[in-house]
């Protein structure tokens, strides 16, 4: 009698074992590059503070030659980040991320914008920051230095 409950139980486990993968396909984690864009209402930014939240946030640079960045990392899942140079609409960082399959784990607000002259925007509505999809995969992401 015993012997018909292992094998009655091992049968259920089994079943169960088979209906929870439910056929559906894994992708594997693919770490890589991504470029993140700007947009914003305005011709004249100068410079730009947002916050990026997410997992593994590593290696922002600039996506242009003519800005600059500097970073903070204020928390494991947390970088504060300015941008400064003639901005417009488009590519504005790049950042390695741990799984370019899954970017909804990323967001980006916009916290300050200034222009040209250094005065600070009143509104910041109409500007955001977009996560596009990846640009190229990197095998060896590094750790973003949280004292750039």
């Amino acid at each position: 009698m015993i012997r018909n409950d292992i094998v009655w139980a091992a049968a259920l486990a089994t079943a169960g074992l088979a209906v929870g993968c439910g056929g559906e396909e894994v992708i594997p984690p693919v770490p890589g590059n991504i470029v993140v864009s700007f947009f914003t209402p305005n011709s004249t930014d100068g410079a730009v503070l947002f916050t990026v939240t997410g997992p593994g946030l590593t290696n922002l640079a600039p996506a242009s030659s003519s800005a600059r960045i500097f970073t903070r990392l204020v928390a494991a899942r947390e970088v504060r980040v300015i941008v400064v140079g003639n901005l417009g609409n488009g590519p504005l960082f790049t950042m390695d991320v741990p799984n370019t399959n899954d970017l909804s784990a990323f967001s980006a607000m916009v916290n300050q914008v200034a222009d040209l002259d250094d005065d600070l925007r009143e509104s910041l509505a109409d500007y955001r920051i977009d996560f596009p999809l990846p640009v190229t995969p990197n095998p060896n992401p590094s750790v973003l230095d949280p004292n750039p």
